[in-house]
């Protein structure tokens, strides 16, 4: 019995098998599909921690609701077209009215800004804005990856917050292949991976 668990943890490991927090819901919450790539077993890892019971205090008195919109939603139906960069971490775009809010609550308000966002099944995450050019100031626009992974309608509800988080002083990666280990000059593509990402947040 303990050489077959070896040899199943073996072939496990070979085809960087993970699991998905999803696959273990009640039958009635399934209504978006369930995820078994690494990066989507990643996310939905990140967004069970998420569920967790925020006790960050509400920073320059902004809690503001929104339309959360994709970015590839959006800029078919506005026209709007966004850095590239905004498809690859956890930035968001907020309308100019956002940014006035803060510093109109607090003009000595600093950046970097942290937002806390809470969607309509609770699900929270945090991101930080890369640009304050939405044109309606009703919306924000996530990046689509984002917007699918804390399953939002177009449109949906959703409640952010500005937030203090503490700042980072180191950072351990644990790779999810073998891999990894093949890539060229792999110190520089982290950097440059990393860039893409305000926020991490540890889980």
């Amino acid at each position: 019995m303990l050489e077959l668990l070896k040899q199943l943890r073996t072939q496990l490991i070979e085809d960087e098998a993970v699991v998905d927090p999803r696959n273990f819901q009640s039958a009635r919450d399934r209504a978006a599909p369930l995820a078994y790539s690494i990066d989507e077993a990643v996310a939905s890892a990140h967004r069970t921690v998420g569920m967790l019971q925020s006790s960050l205090p509400t920073m320059a008195g902004f809690e503001v609701r929104f339309a959360a919109h994709s970015t590839e939603y959006f800029s078919q139906i506005s026209g709007k077209t966004f850095p590239k960069a905004l498809e690859y971490g956890n930035r968001i775009v907020l309308p100019r009215l956002a940014m006035e809010v803060l510093m109109r609550n607090d003009p000595e308000f600093e950046f970097p800004c942290f937002l806390e966002l809470t969607a309509p099944n609770h699900t929270r995450t945090f991101v930080s804005p890369l640009e304050f050019s939405c044109p309606d100031d009703r919306v924000l626009v996530l990046p689509s990856w984002l917007h699918r992974d804390l399953r939002l309608t177009e449109g949906a509800d959703v409640k952010v917050r500005c937030v203090p988080l503490d700042h980072a002083i180191g950072l351990r990666l644990a790779p999810h292949s073998v891999r990894a280990a093949q890539i060229p000059e792999l110190k520089s593509f982290l950097q440059e991976e990393l860039n893409f990402n305000a926020i991490l947040t540890p889980f």
